[in-house]
């Protein structure tokens, strides 16, 4: 492969799943907000320990 030139897909890949993990986290804490302050605790809580998952993976 000349140098400069297209990455396999295969290393395209590797950045993308950490990405998809962190945005899983967000959305999941940004749920757990609206959620609690919809008055929806426990669906917040839930919420919570997606995010907490998603960051440990």
């Amino acid at each position: 492969m000349p140098v400069g030139g297209p990455e396999p897909a295969r290393h395209r890949g590797i950045y993308l799943l950490p990405n998809l993990f962190t945005t899983g986290a967000l959305f999941s804490g940004f749920y757990a907000i609206l959620a609690g302050m919809d008055g929806k605790f426990q669906a917040a809580a839930i919420a919570i320990f997606v995010a907490m998952i998603f960051d440990g993976l």
